[in-house]
């Protein structure tokens, strides 16, 4: 039984830290409107004004108001939409990346991304050049996010007992694991080389990022783009 506590209380606190993350941008910018006050994004413990760890505390209400009564049956049916942000969300994800493929240069190849940077120093060279790893050991961080959207048995119950084919179930099951597998792929190629494209070069060179993508790519947008505003929504939905 503790087990099984601790197994599925991982889950919970990954997609409680998802919920604050978009959360907080989308407070941050209706904040922004109303006093015309700019704030970068940050996700550091601050009481001393509206951070993201008051957004936290919201969530927590949020959901102890909504799974307080006993009937939550109506959450799952508005859940049965969440796959309509799902797509917008991939298909901004992979729009970012095909944007980028068209206007930056990119390479893989470390000593002339050495040069580059060599020559950009001493004012030979003023164009942009990102260069992504194919191979590299900063891949800790998503780790927990793959891990959650493999977290797909929960969810497989419910589509075996409501199969219309019982006796397709495995196959059912598979195809799941594998549109994930799939999703994964694709989201990640692409939005590696997207948000590592020019329109980025300035957020790359935050000290915070050291060169990386933001853990939420999300976060790459200021709290006043409206597009970033929209897909944070759907992604908090």
């Amino acid at each position: 039984m503790v087990c099984f506590i601790i197994n599925f209380s991982v889950p919970i606190i990954l997609f409680f830290q998802l919920l604050s993350g978009d959360l907080y941008p989308v407070i941050m910018y209706f904040v922004e409107i109303a006093t015309g006050e700019e704030t970068a994004i940050s996700h550091t413990v601050d009481w001393s004004t509206f951070s993201y760890s008051y957004t936290c505390i919201i969530i927590f209400a949020m959901t102890f108001a909504m799974t307080a009564p006993r009937d939550v049956s109506i959450y799952a049916k508005i859940n049965s939409f969440g796959v309509i942000f799902i797509m917008i969300i991939i298909v901004f994800t992979c729009g970012v990346g095909i944007y980028s493929l068209t206007n930056t240069e990119f390479t893989s190849d470390k000593a002339i991304y050495d040069d580059y940077l060599a020559k950009k120093a001493a004012g030979e060279r003023t164009d942009y050049l990102s260069y992504v790893a194919l191979v590299g050991t900063p891949f800790a961080p998503i780790m927990g996010v793959l891990g959650g959207g493999y977290y797909f048995h929960n969810i497989s119950l419910s589509v075996c007992r409501n199969a219309r084919n019982p006796e397709n179930n495995v196959r059912d099951v598979f195809l799941g694991y594998l549109a994930t597998f799939l999703t994964y792929v694709l989201c990640g190629t692409l939005g590696v080389y997207g948000f590592s494209g020019s329109k980025f070069e300035t957020k790359l060179q935050d000290p915070e990022l050291k060169g990386l993508i933001a853990q939420n790519s999300l976060d790459m947008f200021s709290v006043t783009n409206n597009i970033a505003t929209f897909i944070r929504f759907c992604a908090f939905m």
